[in-house]
């Protein structure tokens, strides 16, 4: 029964052990040192089962230590197997041990996946060499076939040396043909074919239609939202040929000694806000995602009409879209929160809109920003009051007398 449990003890011993081994053989890079190492525990291990069956067995004929001589013997043995098996694994096993912390600084053992390489080619087209620059370009394309990088640097050389546009947008358009169901870089591909078509080109509608391409392909994305952006504000074609071939501007003559005039030339008057909101207002028709001139007209409706709801529609307006940026959002509730203050006067309404942001983006910067903003609003109502109580109250005023205060 004893050599039962001795060798079912030391069976799960040598299998924990062969576990461990195993894995530590894994990293080895040196396939005949390790296969000596194993002849060498094989050896080993067989000496000290037949030490360790011994051992139980002087002890049957009554005691453990009844040949006292023997059990010494074979105990140092046993000692002695064990010290070599430590020698033989001991580097590994410490190495194993401490791979962890170690990884921490010199990142491991693990291999880095294989990326394409363009320092060669970068500092061959920053010194003019452009061929050389092109085909070390195609040296690793042709090891990492499909890369974006490398693709948009080609078709980047292609459209700034030889100023041969049609060219690079041949190129992106390959590619997006070739990989673009396999990457998710066909807006950025788009985007600067767009940009290409527009100022190399100078052609606005094939712009146009390279913007129309992502809102099609990727309907409801960032990509999309940005895209929208970029079509409410593109350039049209009499703007582009007036940056190349800008038109001169004819001085007429213009009476001399102005300031002397009983009735000098008046400047001309500026448009008035209900025009501007109107303008605002055909562009949205066309360009209902146009971010930009949906604020100004919020701004226009708040502080030149007065009219605080209309404003408000606006800005829940910019607010409800899905893919606004963060940073736009914060923003927008700040500009909100200001004009509820200083237009509407409304200390509640402001309060609430910075409490959005702390809803909205709960542990930024952002949040902490409002927080301290939201503590210091009635200071801030009450200088906005302040100021309304001494303009109301100059000496500018027709019906004011000095020292009087007209706020109520």
């Amino acid at each position: 029964m004893t050599n039962l449990l001795i060798l079912a003890g030391l069976g799960l011993a040598v299998v924990a052990i062969g576990w461990l081994i195993s894995r530590i053989q894994r990293e080895q890079e040196d396939r005949t040192r390790s296969v000596l190492r194993w002849v060498a525990v094989a050896g080993l291990l067989a000496i000290l089962i037949w030490l360790l069956v011994k051992l139980g067995g002087s002890g049957s004929s009554g005691s453990l230590f009844a040949d006292f001589g023997t059990v010494l013997f074979l105990v140092g043995a046993i000692a002695l197997c064990s010290i070599f098996l430590g020698i033989l694994w001991a580097p590994q096993f410490s190495s194993w041990l401490a791979h962890p912390i170690v990884s921490l600084f010199d990142g491991g053992t693990q291999e880095l996946e294989p990326q394409p390489l363009y320092a060669a080619a970068l500092a061959h087209r920053k010194r003019g060499r452009y061929p050389e620059a092109i085909a070390e370009i195609h040296r690793q394309l042709a090891t990492f076939p499909g890369d974006y990088t490398g693709t948009l640097l080609l078709a980047d050389i292609q459209a700034a040396q030889p100023k041969d546009f049609d060219g690079a947008i041949q190129i992106l358009e390959q590619w997006i043909a070739e990989w673009g169901a396999l990457s998710n870089r066909v807006p950025a591909a788009l985007n600067q074919i767009a940009e290409w078509q527009l100022h190399g080109r100078q052609d606005p509608a094939s712009a146009r239609a390279a913007l129309q391409r992502v809102l099609d392909l990727f309907p409801g994305t960032d990509a999309a939202h940005l895209a929208s952006q970029r079509l409410a504000h593109l350039a049209s074609s009499a703007t582009l040929e007036d940056r190349v071939h800008p038109h001169r501007i004819h001085i007429g003559q213009y009476p001399d000694r102005v300031g002397l005039m009983l009735d000098p030339p008046q400047p001309p008057a500026p448009e008035e806000p209900a025009a501007l909101a109107s303008q605002c207002l055909r562009q949205l028709e066309q360009f209902p995602d146009d971010n930009e001139t949906r604020e100004r007209l919020a701004r226009i409706y708040a502080e030149d009409l007065h009219h605080l709801e209309l404003a408000r529609q606006e800005w829940e307006w910019l607010l409800a879209q899905p893919h606004a940026p963060d940073r736009e959002i914060v923003r927008w509730l700040n500009l909100l929160a200001h004009f509820e203050l200083q237009e509407g006067g409304n200390l509640d309404r402001a309060r609430a809109a910075l409490q959005r942001i702390v809803a909205r983006f709960p542990k930024s910067a952002a949040a902490e920003q409002a927080r301290q903003r939201i503590a210091l609003l009635a200071l801030e109502l009450r200088a906005k009051q302040k100021s309304q109580t001494v303009r109301l109250g100059s000496s500018n005023h027709p019906d004011a007398t000095p020292g009087a205060d007209v706020s109520a």
